[in-house]
């Protein structure tokens, strides 16, 4: 998969970090707060650990076959029909966290930037600069990610520090004292 280059430990840090902070900023947190009220942090909690695990488990199947692919890797461990049923899940659930993700996305720019734009307009623009990303390649996304984190971290905690006198940790209390 990295023929073309290799990527260092803050580069491939940097992609993750820039993917989770992504997915959290775009997940609606006030949907799920009407949802789930004052238990919406134990979602993000639940959702990180069982991400993690499922890291995990693919990494350690990755560590048994180096240099090959996802798809093969579950071929061999599972059998042919198990391996390739697994690999189209796989490949689904990745289908459909991106079409949610540009629905997202489209919203987003859609009512703070271009309100009179058509979404339709937003998604193709989005999708070609996200085609032209992928043809450069992963190392190109690794570099860019590593170049952007601090200015992104940096954003997110003067984002937090600025909402910090407007929030109310008693919200977190009544949770707490359910337990």
């Amino acid at each position: 998969m990295l023929k073309e280059g290799k990527i260092g430990v803050f580069e491939a840090t940097a992609i993750v970090v820039v993917a989770s902070l992504t997915k959290v900023m775009f997940s609606g947190p006030r949907a799920d707060v009407e949802i789930l009220g004052p238990a919406v942090w134990y979602v993000y909690i639940v959702t990180t650990l069982l991400a993690l695990a499922g890291f995990l488990i693919i990494s350690k199947l990755m560590e048994k076959f180096p240099g090959q692919d996802l798809v093969f890797v579950f071929k061999k461990v599972f059998g042919n029909v198990a391996g390739c049923i697994l690999s189209f899940l796989v490949g689904i659930a990745f289908f459909i966290g991106s079409i949610v993700f540009l629905r997202l996305f489209t919203e987003a720019v859609k009512a703070y930037v271009y309100t009179f734009t058509p979404p339709s307009f937003i998604m193709v623009f989005f999708i070609s600069a996200v085609l032209v990303v992928l043809y450069l390649g992963l190392e190109t996304i690794a570099r860019t990610a590593a170049i952007f984190i601090l200015p992104i971290l940096f954003g997110l905690l003067l984002t937090y520090i600025l909402g910090f006198p407007s929030s109310c940790f008693q919200y977190l209390d009544s949770a707490l004292a359910e337990m």
